[in-house]
């Protein structure tokens, strides 16, 4: 477990504290300045496919996550994911309506690997 720490501190973004970043490509976290909060395996894919895809549907992420909660149970859950998500980090990190999309200022790691495949590194 310490180890866990270490590796989490070692790769914290340099953010200051009214910026949010995602690193999604190791352990899932929602940084929030300096703070680092563990992200639960469906907050963590929620976060993906909008980092991934851009904006999408508000149905189809509920249906893509809850396949077998129906439509109800599937919006209920991705409002209380949403409601979750804004308290943990103290303001939207998804932009909401019947699209969904990433808060403006918000970082993520799931570009890098692209960048550096097109740096050449």
């Amino acid at each position: 477990m310490a180890q866990r720490a270490q590796d989490d501190v070692a790769v914290a973004p340099s953010i200051g504290d009214g910026v949010i970043a995602l690193r999604l490509l190791h352990t899932p976290l929602l940084w929030v300045g300096s703070r680092s909060h563990a992200l639960p395996p469906k907050d963590a894919a929620l976060l993906a496919i909008l980092a991934l895809d851009g904006p999408s549907k508000r149905t189809k992420l509920a249906l893509m996550l809850w396949p077998d909660a129906g439509n109800e149970g599937a919006h209920n859950n991705l409002r209380q994911r949403l409601f979750r998500l804004r308290k943990l980090a103290g303001r939207d990190v998804v932009l909401q309506g019947p699209t969904l999309a990433l808060a403006s200022g918000l970082t993520h790691d799931l570009g890098l690997p692209q960048r550096a495949l097109e740096a050449g590194v």
